[in-house]
C-alpha cells in the first residue's frame, strides 16, 4: 500500500543502520581480529589461517551491510517520489481521508498523542489532499506542548521526531505555499528541514523570496549557513533584497553570502553594496568590509545610541586599529583595555575609515560598540 511503503522502508533503513553501526564498531574495536573462544589474536592464529579467514568474512559482512543500507535509502527516496508506485485515484484518496478522519475523532477523544502523531504522518503521505489535516493535528499538538497540562502525553522530542523524514514533502510544500500553511507550522518546517535534507538550500531560497513572516524567514536564513554553494549566489542576492526589511534574516543571508568562495562572495556583496535600499546597502557594505578589510583591527558592526561612540563620531564600518597607543589584535583586548581606564581619563584611538586614518579622543569607560577582529588577507 502506498501509505505504508515509505514507513516500512524507513523501518528497514533504521534496522540496517543499527546493524551497520554495530558491525562497524565491532570491526573497529578489534573483534573481527580476535577469536572469542580462544582469545587468540588473528596473528596468533595466522599459522592455521582461520584468523585471516575470520577477518575477511567480517570485512565482507560490513561491506555488504553498507551496500544494503545504500540500496534501502535509494528505495525510500523512490517511494517518497512515487516512483514505481501506482498513484491512488481520487476516489481511493477520498475513501482514505474519510477513514483517517474517523480515526482522528476517536484519537482526540482518547487524548492519544502518539496515535495522533502517527495519524498526522499518514495524512501527510496522501500528498496535498492530506496536508491540511496533517497540519491541523500538528497545530493541536504544538499548542498542547506549550500548555501546562499536556493532555496528549507527548514530549517535544516525540513531536519533532514525527515531523521528520516521513514528512519532508509536506515541510517543503509548506515553505513553498505560505498562504496555505500556518506560520507556526512553517516555522517548524524551517527548523526541521535542514536536518532531514542536506540539499534543502534551493527550497529555502525560493521560499525566502516570498516569505513575509519575520520569524520564519530568519529561521530559513539561519538554516542556510553551511548549505550555500557558489551556484546559489544569485538566489541569495534575490532573497537578501526581498528580506531587506527583516534585520535577522538579512544578516543571516549576508553571512551565507560571505561563506561562499571569495570570488562569488565579493561579486554578490559588491552588487548589494550599491543597492538603492539604504539598509541593504549599508549591511552589505559592512559584510564586504569584513571580508576585505583595509587594515587590521576591530571592525565596528554597531554602535549604541547615546554612547561615546555615537557622540565622538565612530561609525559602523570603522576599523579601530589602536587604543591608547596599542595595536589591537582582538575585540577582547579592546574590551579589557577600556575596562582598565579611569572613567575621566582621556585616551586616543586610531580609526581606519574607508582607507583614511582618523584619530579620535575618548574618555575611559564603555565606548558603546559591538565588533569583530579583522585583518587583510
Amino acid at each position: 500500500m502506498k501509505i505504508a511503503l515509505p514507513l516500512a522502508l524507513a523501518t528497514g533503513i533504521a534496522g540496517a543502520v543499527i546493524g551497520f553501526l554495530v558491525a562497524r564498531d565491532r570491526f573497529a574495536n578489534g573483534e573481527a581480529a580476535t577469536d572469542g573462544a580462544s582469545g587468540k589474536s588473528a596473528s596468533e592464529q595466522g599459522k592455521s589461517g582461520s584468523g585471516a579467514d575470520d577477518l575477511k568474512k567480517k570485512s565482507d559482512d560490513l561491506a555488504r551491510a553498507q551496500r544494503e543500507l545504500a540500496s534501502l535509502r535509494r528505495e525510500l527516496e523512490s517511494a517518497r517520489n512515487g516512483e514505481g508506485v501506482k498513484a491512488a485515484t481520487p476516489e481511493e484518496i477520498a475513501a482514505q481521508m474519510k477513514a483517517l478522519r474517523s480515526r482522528k475523532t476517536a484519537l482526540l477523544e482518547a487524548k492519544d498523542g502518539m496515535g495522533l502523531l502517527r495519524l498526522m504522518q499518514e495524512f501527510a503521505t496522501l500528498g496535498e489532499a492530506g496536508y491540511a489535516d496533517a497540519m491541523e493535528i500538528s497545530g493541536l499538538l504544538r499548542e498542547d506542548l506549550r500548555g501546562k497540562n499536556k493532555k496528549f502525553g507527548i514530549s517535544r522530542s516525540d513531536y519533532f521526531r514525527a515531523i521528520g523524514s516521513s514528512m519532508v514533502p509536506l515541510l517543503k510544500w509548506a515553505l513553498a505555499h505560505p498562504g496555505k500553511a500556518p506560520a507556526a507550522f512553517r516555522l517548524d518546517a524551517a527548523g526541521m528541514l535542514r536536518w532531514q535534507d542536506l540539499e534543502a538550500g534551493p527550497a529555502y531560497l525560493e521560499a525566502l523570496k516570498t516569505e513575509t513572516d519575520a520569524s520564519v524567514a530568519a529561521e530559513m536564513a539561519r538554516a542556510l549557513r553551511g548549505m550555500q554553494k557558489p551556484e546559489m549566489a544569485a538566489d541569495l542576492v534575490a532573497a537578501a533584497r526581498f528580506q531587506a526589511g527583516n534585520p535577522d534574516a538579512l544578516r543571516r543571508l549576508l553571512d551565507a553570502l560571505s561563506g561562499l568562495p571569495s570570488a562569488e562572495a565579493d561579486a554578490a556583496l559588491k552588487s548589494l553594496s550599491s543597492d538603492p535600499n539604504p539598509v541593504l546597502r549599508d549591511e552589505a557594505s559592512l559584510a564586504y568590509t569584513a571580508l576585505n578589510p583595509t587594515a587590521p583591527g576591530v571592525l565596528i558592526t554597531s554602535t549604541s545610541p547615546g554612547s561615546q561612540a555615537e557622540l565622538t563620531g565612530l561609525q559602523k564600518g570603522d576599523i579601530i586599529m589602536s587604543y591608547d597607543g596599542n595595536d589591537l589584535t582582538s575585540f577582547k583586548q579592546l574590551r579589557n583595555a577600556v575596562g582598565k581606564k579611569d572613567a575621566e581619563a582621556l585616551t586616543s584611538i586610531v580609526v581606519n575609515r574607508g582607507g583614511s586614518l582618523v584619530t579620535l579622543q575618548l574618555k575611559g569607560g564603555r565606548i558603546g560598540v559591538n565588533g569583530e577582529y579583522v585583518k587583510p588577507k
